[in-house]
């Protein structure tokens, strides 16, 4: 759990994914980056929800995610959108029906989908480059009432991410290797550093507890060589229970 510091102006986290440590207990960051759209959208499902559940991630990835053509060992993903419109359509299922292969072996197999749990509606706030008050209270607002799941750029050398706010890379032709990644948007915060003024998101990412500050990490907010770290996020409305429909 993130925690606060002398220099801290203010912190405010939202209630996060319990179930982390069991999400990827040997924090893979290969598997997890390539599934981290489904990680991410039922990790918010499973916060929002009035009770402790667990849901498949496998299920997800099977049906969304197909071999590229240049290398067909390989997995394509695909995206928080498609991610929660399949779900909106097709519901979830509980993990013990679909284990997450944390070996990598992606293959589908047979299984009965017994859905549980659906989302009704969804929207996406488009975060600016340039600073933009309302949006960023209407932005807090939202992570106050629940976990937002967040696309954002990962960057060579974020695997080794501590309790530091990350500001991103100071030679810009890092972002030449930028990835698109998917993570839960649960706090933000204020910090001073060499009598600078420095806000930051906290994210829950899906690499296990080993990766930041027990699974933890704060991003800047501020953009890098023009470019936000994290530059999107998804509200996500009604979680509704379909078990018994």
């Amino acid at each position: 759990m993130v925690t606060g510091t002398p220099h801290e102006l203010r912190i405010i986290v939202n209630r996060v994914c319990w179930i982390s440590h069991y999400r990827n207990p040997h924090g893979n960051l290969i598997n997890m980056r390539e599934s981290c759209f489904a990680f991410v959208v039922l990790g918010v499902m499973e916060s929002l929800y009035e009770k402790k559940i667990l849901l498949s991630c496998q299920d997800v990835f099977n049906h969304l995610t197909k071999p590229s053509e240049k290398e067909k060992d390989k997995v394509k993903g695909a995206s928080i959108k498609d991610t929660l419109v399949w779900i909106r359509d097709n519901g979830c299922i509980l993990e013990r029906d679909c284990p997450y292969d944390f070996d990598g072996k992606v293959t589908p197999f047979e299984y009965k989908r017994k859905p549980c749990l659906r989302v009704q509606t969804f929207f996406k706030m488009e975060i600016p480059l340039k600073p933009n008050k309302r949006l960023e209270k209407d932005l807090e607002w939202e992570i106050q009432q629940g976990p937002l799941a967040a696309e954002m750029l990962w960057l060579p050398g974020m695997e080794r991410m501590t309790g530091e706010v990350y500001s991103g890379p100071v030679d810009e032709t890092v972002f030449e290797k930028a990835e698109k990644h998917g993570v839960m948007l649960v706090g933000f915060g204020e910090t001073i550093k060499n009598n600078k003024l420095i806000k930051f998101w906290i994210i829950q990412n899906s690499h296990g507890e080993k990766w930041g500050e027990k699974g933890f990490g704060r991003i800047n907010r501020a953009p890098c060589h023009g470019r936000l770290l994290i530059y999107s996020a998804w509200v996500i409305r009604g979680v509704t229970d379909i078990m018994d429909k």
